[in-house]
């Protein structure tokens, strides 16, 4: 019987290559663009035709080559920028770069035109298909343009598979906006159908790259932010609380100066905003991590665009924890508070204090547990040995408890006047601010007993996923445990959560956590729990308050660290200020 098994044509296997680094004209437009860069260009030109189906064209003033470098460029596994096997795993170049001009000539028509700095004359090299159809002298500038046209010509069925020319035009932009955030010194200009649609000058603060990239005014609507541990160090910039966008397309995350698309830091970043965004909401982010060579894989994707990092954990608590940090701060400054100063590279994060006892005369049963005195804050370190964080002091209150109560709202909304007007509190997201912090704290471990132990039912995925965060149900104040197949028993729930069912919230927990997988570890199970008990505990929207409740709420959420919004990114309050009243009523 015949052999099965054959060795490929070259021309085949070629193409098989091509596919896997050149996925559509922006994959092509990154490789191109990186070359530049690593060829030291100060100025890079792109442009595109048909969103690059039609043509690529990227000129850069980099050092150009001779004839012979030209000609073995478009060789399978000819590169100058790696020497040995150990090179492959460094992040000195945006990389070896090897298969990136073979494998565009493999799928495209290409031509080259190159001029090493110096050289009487530059070289010309056509190639169609892969294969090398002519190498001739000529006249050119130092530095080297590429045009690749007709891409992906003897390949139809990846070029069927292609969206829209606008569509691949903005797949470009955004691979383009992720190298010039990494190259800040170097002018980009980037144009399709000759309409110019980036164009970012040189710029000698990597703020202002950032700025522009984002397409932002103000670096007031940028964060900075700067954390390091065992080797690892991340820097850059997030968006302000209240900053956001319908899409993930403005977090840009970069391992050295390369733009990778790293689902697990785009994760820690919106653990660290989970209380400010709402639903469907992203900030904006620029991310620049630094990783030692032994703690970073950059040869997991053929094109780069991925990374593996030896210890995931530690690189995802460390950008959560720096850009909570960044949130932090900027709240205190919003709020007039003060901080001591801070060590070097201790990350902190905020931990609510609460207010005092409120005031007597005793108030109704929905607020008649005492929330305890306003405690300093220590916030959390890397561990045993960590210097000591300063505490922080609340030197300011926030004003609600002077709002004069006038009344409630469709059951839903406390009416007050303030001395800037009219201000409109959304009872359940503020009652729910109030319960997360008190989750967040020591009190809100504290258990009360059920008189009747509650049962509850979950499917067999739910409780596989519930079982292992039975320790974080228990430092929450949860005494949660196995009752029969498919049964737990709830015992003890914790006294901020005394008066609610516990069993609709276990099991939306559990829920919860059965459809995420685990992602995010404790702190993510930790996090999820006490949004969930506070959205179960608090006041309902149609549930009628008394003069009293709706005071005590108010002078309750005046102790909140972040009292503008629920533990959803919802705000908890809206005001129309006089000036706004008389101008709809015509009378400024």
């Amino acid at each position: 019987m015949a052999g099965r098994i054959r060795v490929l044509p070259p021309e085949v296997a070629a193409r098989i290559a091509a596919g896997e680094a050149i996925e559509r004209p922006a994959a092509a437009v990154k490789e191109l663009v990186e070359n530049a860069l690593d060829a030291g260009a100060s100025r890079v030109a792109i442009e595109l035709e048909e969103g690059g189906l039609a043509l690529i064209r990227v000129a850069d003033d980099g050092c150009g080559m001779g004839r012979e470098d030209a000609r073995l460029a478009l060789e399978r596994h000819a590169t100058s920028k790696i020497a040995s096997a150990e090179d492959l795993f460094r992040l000195r170049t945006l990389g070896f770069r090897g298969e990136a001009l073979p494998s565009i000539a493999a799928v495209s028509r290409l031509r080259i035109v190159t001029c090493a700095g110096g050289a009487a004359e530059g070289t010309e090299i056509r190639a169609e298909g892969g294969r090398v159809t002519g190498i001739a002298a000529a006249a050119a500038a130092p530095g080297t343009l590429v045009e690749v046209r007709d891409l992906f010509f003897n390949t139809p069925a990846r070029r069927k598979f292609m969206k829209s020319a606008a569509a691949e035009a903005s797949r470009a932009a955004e691979a383009v906006a992720g190298l010039a955030l990494g190259h800040p010194q170097v002018r980009f200009e980037l144009a399709h159908h000759e309409r110019t649609l980036r164009r970012y000058p040189a710029a000698s603060d990597p703020l202002e790259r950032a700025l522009a990239v984002l397409g932002l005014k103000h670096p007031s609507d940028l964060l900075p932010l700067q954390a390091a541990t065992e080797g690892f160090r991340v820097t850059g910039w997030v968006s302000r609380p209240g900053l956001v966008r319908r899409s993930a397309e403005g977090i840009f995350v970069l391992v050295g100066r390369r733009a990778v698309n790293d689902r697990m830091l785009k994760h820690a970043l919106l653990q660290a905003y989970a209380e400010r965004l709402g639903r469907g909401e992203f900030p904006v982010a620029v991310l620049v991590l630094e990783a030692p060579e032994a703690g970073v894989d950059v040869n997991v994707h053929p094109a780069k665009s991925e990374v593996r990092f030896a210890r995931p954990h530690v690189v995802h608590e460390l950008v959560r924890r720096a850009a909570a940090q960044a949130l932090y701060e900027a709240g205190l400054a919003a709020w007039g508070e003060r901080a001591g100063p801070r060590p070097p590279e201790a990350v902190r994060e905020p931990r609510a204090p609460f207010a005092a006892p409120l005031a007597k005369p005793p108030l109704p049963a929905l607020f008649a547990a005492d929330p305890p005195a306003p405690p300093f804050v220590a916030p959390r370190t890397g561990g045993a040995s960590a210097p000591v964080v300063p505490e922080i002091e609340v030197v300011e209150k926030r004003g609600f408890s002077r709002l004069r109560v006038l009344g409630q709202l469709a059951a839903a909304y406390i009416v007050c006047e303030g001395e800037e007007g009219l201000v409109l509190v959304d009872q359940h997201a503020a009652h729910e601010r109030i319960l997360y912090e008190q989750f967040s704290s020591a009190a809100g471990g504290e258990r009360q007993a059920l008189l009747l132990p509650e049962t509850v039912e979950i499917g067999p995925r739910a409780l596989a996923a519930l079982l292992p965060h039975l320790g974080t149900l228990r430092e929450a104040g949860f005494m949660v445990e196995p009752f029969g197949e498919g049964t737990l028993k709830v015992a003890e729930v914790p006294r901020v959560l005394s008066g609610g069912a516990a069993a609709p919230l276990i099991a939306e927990f559990a829920a919860a956590l059965a459809e995420t997988e685990g992602a995010g570890g404790a702190f993510a199970a930790q996090e999820r729990l006490r949004r969930l008990s506070a959205c179960h505990g608090a006041v309902r929207a149609g549930q009628a308050l008394g003069l009293a409740e709706m005071q005590a709420l108010l002078a309750a959420l005046d102790s909140c660290r972040n009292p503008g919004t629920c533990p959803h990114g919802r705000p908890t309050f809206l005001l129309w200020g006089r000036r706004m009243i008389e101008r709809a009523f015509k009378r400024g």
